[in-house]
């Protein structure tokens, strides 16, 4: 295989992700949930189940950054053309991540439309301009997508416009939200990948500056850091939102992890697994020495985190990788469409909780109930997710 093919481990470990990414996140519509299933507090010295999937979805997109951008060039798109398209995503993701993180501020009862309204507008205009429009016959077909593009971005303009918190503030940037922090770690790591292409040794020197980055700027158990807040270093930094460095870090290694895939792609298995078992045990012994100095922390995303993080995602990576060479990877045709239509899937949800927002459906069941519910909801959302596919609506940045 090689970097114009499609990596199937890819999207079985994107699905995955995906899957399980709704699945927590739903937990705020159950009680009586375990402890180790949740999000650890900020100080806890924790990591809970739900503590690993935005981080290991950061992974995965390290891992199709290099076969995204080398498509890109086999097909004939020039290196400006390819900037440009990264530059593109990456504000696409930031714009969906401010508007998201604002509606989760509330909506004051001067704005003229319930909050579920809004969200459900501010949905429609996402898919009026980043749908995955099927490719124009004639002038007239390209007319119309321009058109609803250009409608999107309207309605957008105006619910800026019109927002309004409960404390009376404008849209703003209060953080960038989980879209708009891996747009900018998107945009950081796709761009050192344009610089370095297939330098495998340039890759990993970028890996270790961000966990150095991360080392330097975290709070260690007595509270303090390398590398001061007031700092001008640290603010240069901010500017791309690169502190603590873990984002940056983790998204390089997924770019490091396809790079040495693809190279040992015709070693024997026992040589693989031993390379395997070498980063492994590497990664382990790194946060464990690093677990004395910081704690564990998904929040804080301490380097201790990263390193265990890190662990846990290259073994489940092979671990997906040896069943998909097996052809054994069938099982995760069911949650295909969260791994190739994964921006849509990650919609779904809100989506649906606007909808029951606007019919006042609450339904709150407990212990095994409610965790049956929450994974039948993420499976639920994946096959709505199938369906729109199906309807040719597709959030394509």
């Amino acid at each position: 295989m090689d970097f114009t093919q499609r990596n199937r481990t890819i999207d079985v470990f994107r699905s995955f992700t995906m899957l399980l990414m709704i699945f927590v996140n739903h937990f705020w519509n159950a009680s009586g949930i375990p402890h180790w299933m949740q999000h650890a507090k900020t100080t806890e010295d924790f990591l809970g189940l739900a503590d690993f999937v935005f981080p290991a979805f950061i992974f995965a997109i390290g891992l199709s950054i290099p076969f995204a951008i080398e498509k890109r060039y086999a097909k004939g798109y020039s290196e400006l053309s390819t900037l440009t398209h990264i530059l593109g995503r990456s504000f696409a993701l930031i714009v969906m991540g401010v508007f998201f993180v604002n509606t989760e501020y509330g909506l004051s009862d001067e704005v003229f439309m319930s909050l579920p309204v809004f969200e459900l507008l501010m949905f429609t205009a996402f898919f009026l301009i980043w749908n995955a429009y099927p490719a124009p016959g004639d002038g007239k077909k390209r007319k119309l997508y321009t058109g609803l593009k250009i409608l999107g971005w309207a309605l957008l303009l105006f619910l800026a416009i019109i927002y309004r918190d409960p404390k009376g503030n404008v849209l703003q940037t209060r953080w960038w939200g989980i879209l708009g922090l891996l747009g900018w770690t998107y945009l950081t790591c796709a761009f050192l990948y344009m610089l370095f292409r297939n330098k495998l040794s340039c890759h990993i020197i970028a890996f270790l500056v961000f966990v150095a980055i991360s080392i330097v700027s975290s709070r260690t158990r007595g509270g303090s850091t390398l590398l001061p807040r007031e700092s001008a270093v640290y603010g240069l930094l901010q500017v791309l939102t690169i502190p603590p460095g873990s984002r940056c870090a983790l998204c390089m290694a997924g770019i490091v992890t396809s790079l040495v895939s693809l190279r040992i792609a015709d070693w024997k298995p026992g040589r693989k697994v031993v390379l395997v078992l070498a980063v492994l045990v590497g990664l382990n012994v790194a946060g464990i020495v690093a677990h004395r100095f910081w704690i564990l922390s998904k929040n804080l995303e301490t380097p201790t985190t990263v390193f265990f993080w890190l662990s846990s995602f290259i073994l489940v990576y092979c671990l997906f990788q040896c069943l998909v060479s097996a052809g054994k990877d069938g099982v995760f045709k069911v949650i295909k469409s969260a791994g190739t239509a994964t921006l849509t899937c990650y919609m779904v949800p809100p989506i649906l909780y606007a909808l029951m927002g606007l019919l006042d459906i609450r339904f709150r069941p407990a212990g095994i109930w409610g965790i049956l519910y929450c994974l039948a909801f993420a499976f639920a959302c994946v096959g709505i997710t199938a369906l729109m596919e199906k309807g040719k609506v597709k959030l394509k940045i």
